[in-house]
């Protein structure tokens, strides 16, 4: 392998960490955008609207390419991506139109552990007793978020879990449809497939939003198709145990969002979860390296 090569072989992975920024921040802004206009639409109904108008950021790669980006290999497993992204969604939604979002973050945060975790057995990847110990230290944080049998144990936060478990599962599968399509091509069938499953849950919930609803939701839609987009191609640049852990980002940006719009500050104990959580999942990030090493690619 030349020079060059080598050169941008070391680069992926910091070009795959710069994706996943703009993926965090694009998620974050949508999730408090969705949490606003929940508060006066069902959220099945705001789904729904978030993949109709996330078309929108897809759209100019139509314009340019025509059905180009539809020709795909894997239509089977881009239909059960779409399906299982859209149960994680609904759940998820709902969990933000009844929890805090500090507490929704913090707690999807488990995503990148049950990732990492089912890429261990999936991708052959080694887990060593470090990597099982970051694991756990990621599960303890959600026991203090949860503090179960001394605090209820409320519905927002099981809907979070089960919707992580779901999206842990679509990060496996958009890995293997990746070795092969583009993020675009990725992308847009998961938003052209989305909307209309989204409709069939939101149909028996239906309220037409108002004008002020319809432009929070473009803008939602927006920025969720963003960091989908950006979340697929770090995917595609970097391994799924190197990249996922950069998901506790979140945290930072939904406590900067919530202070600025919403003057709100997380509890103590989702504070300190969600960095028990963070703790796990970056030190997993770095046994990952550590224990696989750096991959060349050509």
């Amino acid at each position: 392998m030349t020079g060059s090569k080598l050169a941008n072989a070391g680069q992926r992975p910091l070009i795959a960490a710069g994706y996943m920024v703009i993926s965090t921040i694009g998620f974050v802004a949508m999730h408090v955008i969705i949490q606003r206009v929940s508060q006066d639409l069902h959220p099945f109904v705001t789904a729904f609207f978030r993949c109709l108008f996330g078309i929108l950021v897809i759209l100019p790669w139509f314009m340019k390419s025509g059905l180009t980006p539809l020709k795909t290999s894997k239509p089977g497993l881009l239909m059960l991506r779409a399906f299982i992204n859209t149960l994680a969604m609904m759940l998820f939604f709902w969990a933000l139109a009844i929890t805090p979002i500090m507490t929704t973050t913090a707690l999807a945060f488990t995503s990148p552990i049950m990732a990492s975790v089912m890429a261990i057995f999936f991708f052959g990847e080694r887990l060593g007793p470090r990597r099982i110990g970051a694991i756990i230290v990621g599960c303890i944080g959600v026991l203090i978020i949860l503090r179960p049998g001394l605090i209820p144990l409320e519905l927002g936060p099981l809907l979070i879990l089960v919707s992580c478990f779901l999206w842990a599962v679509t990060v496996l599968v958009v890995k293997i449809i990746s070795r092969t399509e583009s993020s675009v091509t990725i992308t847009a069938y998961m938003t052209i497939m989305m909307a209309p499953m989204t409709f069939a849950f939101a149909y028996p919930f239906w309220e037409t939003p108002s004008m002020e609803q319809i432009l929070w939701l473009v803008l939602g839609g927006t920025l969720g198709s963003i960091g989908h987009l950006t979340m697929t191609q770090a995917l595609k640049e970097a391994d799924t145990s190197t990249v996922m852990p950069l998901d506790f980002l979140k945290l930072v940006w939904s406590a900067l969002f919530s202070y600025a719009l919403f003057l709100t500050i997380p509890d103590f104990w989702t504070q300190v979860g969600g960095v028990v959580i963070c703790a796990g999942s970056a030190y997993l990030a770095y046994r990952s390296h550590r224990e696989l090493g750096p991959k060349t690619r050509p």
